[in-house]
């Protein structure tokens, strides 16, 4: 299976490089990054030329940073011409770093997988107050 993270900017480059910075290296994920030059047919040309390499594999998962931007309506447009091609939105950290190590799975399989991940990625951090803490638990 092949990955392509597609972002505005660095982004999907970045996180790839910070995914690889907690794993090692990573063979079967290539970042697809759009410039403010590239426009829609730019960024077709660079996604054509990474689906090329993964020509071989037995499906393509490319994971978009947002819904409805350019990135992701190039991405679906070149799924639609081939059933190989799944694509996913909410590129973040933990959905790279569980795709990396998912294993072999059916396209659909690790979509609807890294989907449920992204989303359980997602948390609010709370703390309490200082009027709800006690001298104790420092203590502890």
């Amino acid at each position: 299976m092949g990955i392509i993270l597609v972002s505005h900017g660095n982004f999907a480059k970045e996180v790839l490089a910070s995914a690889e910075m907690i794993i090692g290296e990573i063979e079967n994920i290539q970042a697809v990054c759009m410039t403010m030059d590239d426009g829609s047919s730019g960024l077709k040309e660079k996604m054509e030329q990474a689906l090329e390499r993964f020509s071989n594999r037995e499906g393509v998962l490319i994971i978009a940073d947002l819904p409805g931007g350019t990135p992701c309506n190039v991405a679906s447009v070149l799924a639609q011409s081939s059933d190989g091609i799944a694509v996913m939105t909410g590129l973040n950290l933990a959905i790279v770093v569980e795709a990396s190590v998912a294993g072999h799975k059916s396209l659909r399989d690790l979509t609807e997988y890294l989907v449920s991940i992204g989303k359980d990625s997602i948390h609010q951090i709370s703390f309490k107050s200082n009027s709800e803490t006690t001298e104790d638990e420092y203590d502890e």
